[in-house]
């Protein structure tokens, strides 16, 4: 028995089970992970291990020399990178294909518990590389007069709520300043009674402990006990007893001065001018991306409702570009779906056909997100990309089988025999040619590297809606067709066609129609000329390629504009804010479409981000904005400035678009090639942003 008669046979079955499909595929839907991107896990890791107040030679021979000789011996190592910087050793290591980056971590954790280290020094710590990790899901600006005020309102309040938010992995602050209790001996009165600093020190740590004080005994209960004698507030240090060495006791308040200090800070946020502090909220791993972020605003509002003195801002939300990119993926599939029908009907002229034709494409895409739940794939913009691009060609196989149906009718056969023999005929035709299409995008869906990791999504939903097609094909539309197929009127309509004059379009169709048979006819008696029209056309073809642009994402506008500032080693935090705040007035001198700026200071850089709004607000594009501003801080001198638009690229991660490694064993050389490397790649006419690693030395003094 064929695939059609068993459908149509079992009309119910097949209806049902079509019904089932439109259903869970709508559940699946909704409940599918959104994200941006793919989750694209590298076979890599960095190893940084820090030791403060180390030079980067010390660094060097006593913490990376020994680690970089643990690393090499765990299995799966393909190739290692270190740096070696003031207080601070990074080792960047890349797997081979394949490597379970949770088991190598462990490897490297009982390797490096057999390093000697120096007794300063933290121990390493292990960072996978997940590049849709890298990008924080939200970032929080919290506004007020009082940093210290922001700082302990973060840190008390809005941090633990926000931490415990299903998804959400960590919660950074940034630009806070924190408070601390200075005492300041007066050293005259403090001689005069015997008391030196180092006995206060004592008597100040000794005092400021809590430790548990076992248990007691109280009747027939046991209760534990606790010794908690940590200082609450300025006041309890300055009345801090002291017992003098003649005997007798003293307040710290008669020997020093006690007062509530504000700590330096070591980074400084702003937000449209005003300085603020900034919570950086990550996801965990697997989690909905933009769930998390949805469900951080939801709580910052109903914080806000309980503590009326909260005041914050939204700078980045990875919700809103999910919901734009998925919306806008959504939006192109009705369409395809929509114009499909409509070219079906305009070249068909059936109703029937073109019902038949619109209900199997919905039925296809609702198959896609079942098979993408069962393959644990995520809505983002390369899955949904699939399922867009596949709309036009899970109209092919039904059309082939619509067509043979609907030609066995015209010859006179009953319904059944030409929904069931048509379907046969061109079953062969239909699956070879799924085939071949499942040829291409299946084996690019196991490749390894950066391009399985990315294009994974995309050839899996492709694939699987190539083969629902297949399916729905060869069993939904044989009994849609049986449905909606009236063999007598279809054959009245090819008698009556035949007998009547062509129209202008026919005519128009049958002239195009005899050039191409002209045209087929005498390429085949001209063997020869045929293989040269062939071949030039395929060097035209490989002419074009080498002249496109290859690029691994392309630009696209997502309304952001990204400042980066390097500043000289050893800058200080008021100097790199005087420069922010300088290229912030450029900005928004240069950009009045700016809607809210704000950046993250620290000692020796800035990262500053502008918002633009959607592209449909303003004529120009964000390349251009960026190439706009990029030439109006050429002149903030005292610093390294790069500008660039925010894309998919920077999202994920990735820094510049060319780097270039120089090796070798004489630094001074490298130093002298990479500068002149440097100078000869700034003259080229598309290079911008060149720098240069030998710009972040920092000299250093031997004793």
């Amino acid at each position: 028995m064929s695939i059609a008669r068993a459908s149509i046979q079992h009309k119910v079955a097949t209806i049902l089970a079509s019904i089932l499909i439109c259903v869970f595929g709508l559940m699946f839907a909704t409940q599918l992970q959104m994200a941006l991107m793919p989750e694209m896990e590298m076979p890599m890791a960095v190893v940084a291990c820090y030791y403060t107040g180390a030079n980067p030679s010390d660094i060097e021979e006593l913490v990376t020399r020994p680690l970089e000789g643990a690393i090499m011996s765990v299995p799966g190592v393909d190739e290692i990178s270190s740096t070696s910087s003031d207080g601070v050793s990074q080792i960047q290591i890349t797997y081979v294909d394949g490597t379970d980056l949770d088991i190598a971590a462990t490897k490297l954790r009982e390797q490096f518990d057999m390093v000697s280290l120096p007794e300063d020094a933290m121990d390493p710590v292990i960072i996978n590389m997940n590049l849709s990790a890298l990008m924080p899901t939200a970032m929080i600006a919290l506004v007020g007069e009082d940093l210290s005020q922001l700082q302990s309102m973060a840190e008390d309040l809005v941090v633990p709520a926000l931490e415990r938010i299903n998804g959400v992995a960590q919660v950074t602050v940034n630009g806070g300043v924190s408070q601390k209790i200075a005492v300041e001996l007066d050293a005259t009165r403090a001689a005069g009674l015997g008391l030196s600093s180092a006995q206060v020190s004592q008597f100040l740590a000794g005092q400021n402990l809590l430790y548990p004080g076992g248990s007691m005994e109280n009747g027939s209960k046991t209760l534990t006990v606790s010794t908690d004698a940590k200082f609450q507030s300025v006041e309890d240090v300055a009345n801090m007893l002291l017992t003098l060495p003649t005997g007798g006791v003293v307040r710290l308040s008669e020997v020093a001065d006690v007062a509530l200090e504000t700590e330096p800070s070591d980074a400084l946020a702003k937000v449209d001018g005003t300085a603020c502090v900034v919570l950086q909220i990550s996801k965990q791993s697997g989690a909905n991306e933009a769930a998390a972020a949805k469900a951080v605003e939801r709580r910052l509002a109903e914080l806000r409702e309980e503590n009326p003195s909260i005041v914050y801002t939204v700078p980045y939300s990875a919700a809103e570009y999910i919901d734009m990119s998925v919306s806008a993926a959504f939006q192109n599939i009705l369409q395809g779906v929509l114009l499909a029908a409509i070219v079906v009907f305009l070249f068909l002229r059936r109703g029937g056909a073109t019902m038949t034709i619109a209900v199997s494409m919905p039925v296809c895409i609702l198959t896609v997100f079942i098979l993408m739940n069962a393959m644990d794939l995520t809505l983002n913009m390369m899955s949904l990309g699939g399922v867009a691009m596949g709309v036009g060609m899970i109209v092919d196989n039904s059309i082939v089988v619509l067509e043979n149906i609907y030609r066995f009718a015209a010859e006179g056969h009953d319904r059944m025999s030409a929904c069931v023999d048509g379907t046969k005929e061109v079953t062969t035709s239909v699956l070879a040619s799924t085939l071949t299409t499942e040829a291409v995008f299946v084996p690019l869906a196991l490749t390894s590297g950066m391009a399985g990791m990315m294009f994974k999504d995309f050839c899996l939903t492709i694939a699987s809606l190539i083969f629902a097609s297949l399916v729905i094909s060869l069993t939904l539309v044989p009994l849609l067709c049986y449905f909606t197929l009236d063999e007598e009127k279809v054959r009245r309509r090819q008698e009556k066609q035949a007998g009547k004059q062509p129209g202008p379009l026919k005519r128009l169709v049958e002239k195009i129609s005899a050039f191409y048979l002209k045209t087929l006819d005498y390429f085949v008696h001209h063997l020869f000329l045929g293989m040269a029209a062939s071949f030039a056309l395929v060097v035209l073809f490989g002419i074009t390629l080498v002249n496109t642009k290859m690029v691994l994402i392309p630009d696209m506008d997502q309304g952001q504009i990204t400042i980066n500032v390097s500043m000289p080693i050893g800058s200080q935090l008021n100097e790199t804010s005087v420069i922010a705040d300088r290229v912030t007035a450029t900005a928004e001198a240069e950009v009045p479409e700016t809607e809210e700026m704000f950046y993250i200071a620290s000692n020796e850089s800035v990262t500053m981000m502008l918002d633009i709004g959607s592209k449909s607000q303003r004529t120009r594009g964000s390349n251009d904005i960026a190439v706009a501003l990029r030439a109006a801080v050429r002149d903030v001198a005292g610093c390294e400035i790069t500008v660039s638009a925010s894309d998919m690229t920077a999202l994920m991660g990735s820094g510049a678009d060319i780097s270039v490694d120089i090796t070798g064993n004489d630094y001074d050389t490298l130093v002298m090639i990479a500068k002149d490397l440097a100078a000869q790649i700034e003259r080229l006419p598309d290079a911008v942003d060149v720098g240069t690693s030998v710009a972040k030395e920092v000299e250093q003094v031997t004793v």
